[in-house]
């Protein structure tokens, strides 16, 4: 699973990228004569756009792919599953619940659960699960 990207992390490929791609019009003396028909078509630099679009398509691939939504996005999927302590509940933690990682809340604040015990989801809070021990 990916995570998102930070913005600046795109911001510094697209300006990277850029840089890369002028690169080619810089080596040819593209800003000091008019190029010619066989600068143009230099192997050199279709090699050096083919692979700018190659660069660009991986990561227009790598941004889209890296926004991922939680499979239950609503609390009827999952009341009553469930799940396998990951971190402590105390009374606040993490299970994991269908191979995903949530954050989930005790419902009586005065227990504590270790990882590897179950809980059940008996309700949710936007993407904060409340659960209780299973019997």
């Amino acid at each position: 699973m990916l995570s998102p990207l930070p913005f600046q992390f795109v911001t510094f490929l697209s300006f990277v990228s850029v840089v890369y791609a002028r690169m080619p019009l810089f080596l040819i003396g593209y800003h000091h004569q008019t190029p010619s028909a066989d600068m143009v078509t230099s192997p050199i630099l279709i090699i050096i756009l083919l692979s700018s679009l190659c660069f660009g398509a991986l990561l227009v691939y790598v941004v889209l792919s890296s926004r991922h939504h939680k499979a239950g996005a609503s609390d009827l999927c999952l009341l009553g599953m469930n799940a396998c302590v990951n971190t402590s509940l105390q009374p606040e933690g993490a299970v994991l619940l269908n191979g995903e990682l949530w954050r989930v809340r005790l419902t009586h604040v005065s227990e504590t659960l270790r990882p590897g015990q179950k809980v059940r989801v008996v309700g949710a809070d936007g993407h904060l699960l409340l659960v209780e021990p299973a019997d």
